[in-house]
């Protein structure tokens, strides 16, 4: 359903304003947090686990050399001499911002670095190349210490699909059960609250940390991701408090014009305090609600569509 001022008389004299001076109404990038109603809501459940998608939402575009050792644990920057890419420009072009002032990467990990000491910070990305890959180029970043886990989809027998940071700066390669779950980052991260030691080895390892994981409800984990359909899976199941990277087409430094580009703080240094303040109270960002004729207050998904159309 739908219709202008359908549930907000508002919707007449902001469309008016528009037309009369659509100037004043600039698209903006930013991240878009949202906690759905659920059943217990009202409890305010802490977050535990903060998972973040790589390509698009770490990054701003992934750029990997080709080298097939890039896809090993035990890869060696020192590898990169003589091929076509440098470690500083692999940094620049996946990381770095040309769309703001001041440098994107240092407030990247200055936030990272903030909610790890109180949250699990993980990877869950669709990269053929590999989780071995993705933390080589958080490893480049400077980014990788403060991840947990990181793994990749779909499953692939000839690359590592998960690594664990089993104790500081050492990764070990590890099976998840992706062949037991659908494809999609909504199903995993259920299959996570409910199979948690299968994802976090730690826990196996008895680290203190981890072990408070267990038992988890759906609510404690935050998805962090660009891509909206990655929000909810074909089979119903939603990321109950969600956090939407802005996605936009631009010209990028030497490559031309590039469809897709994302990144958390892209275009505004807003976008980490936003996800601080989001996993810091997530039931502050509750979606919008409205109330029937009846007086039972309900969720209204369409007002939400509305509301983030701007970001898609």
């Amino acid at each position: 359903m739908g219709g202008i001022g359908a549930h907000c008389i508002e919707d007449f004299r902001t469309l008016q304003m528009f037309v009369e001076a659509p100037s004043m109404y600039k698209e903006t990038f930013k991240l878009h947090c949202v906690e759905k109603c659920f059943p217990d809501h009202g409890v305010r459940r802490p977050v535990e686990i903060v998972l973040f998608d790589f390509d698009e939402t770490l990054t701003l575009a992934t750029f990997m050399p080709s080298m097939s050792s890039f896809s090993r644990v035990d890869w060696d920057p020192g590898e990169l001499s003589g091929t076509d890419w440098s470690a500083e420009e692999l940094v620049l072009y996946s990381f770095e911002s040309p769309f703001s002032e001041g440098c994107r990467l240092a407030l990247l990990r200055a936030m990272l670095q903030d909610i790890s000491k109180r949250h699990i910070l993980a990877v869950l990305s669709k990269n053929e190349s590999g989780a071995a890959a993705v933390l080589n180029l958080l490893k480049l970043a400077g980014l990788a210490k403060y991840f947990s886990a990181i793994w990749t989809t779909p499953y692939r027998s000839l690359v590592p699909c998960a690594v664990y940071q089993a104790s500081p700066g050492q990764w070990e390669v590890f099976e998840p059960p992706l062949m037991d779950i659908q494809d999609h980052q909504t199903e995993v991260l259920y299959h996570i609250v409910e199979h948690t030691d299968k994802w976090f080895p730690q826990i196996g390892l008895k680290q203190d940390r981890y072990i408070r994981l267990q038992p988890l409800s759906p609510e404690s984990v935050i998805l962090v991701d660009d891509e909206r359909e990655n929000l909810q899976s074909p089979l119903g199941k939603q990321a109950l408090r969600y956090c939407k990277v802005a996605r936009y087409d631009e010209v990028y430094r030497s490559c031309g014009p590039l469809n897709q580009l994302g990144g958390i703080g892209a275009h505004s240094e807003e976008d980490f305090e936003t996800l601080r303040a989001f996993i810091a109270e997530p039931w502050a960002f509750q979606e919008p609600r409205f109330e029937k004729e009846q007086g039972e207050e309900v969720a209204d998904p369409q007002l939400e569509l509305l509301a983030v159309s701007v970001y898609q």
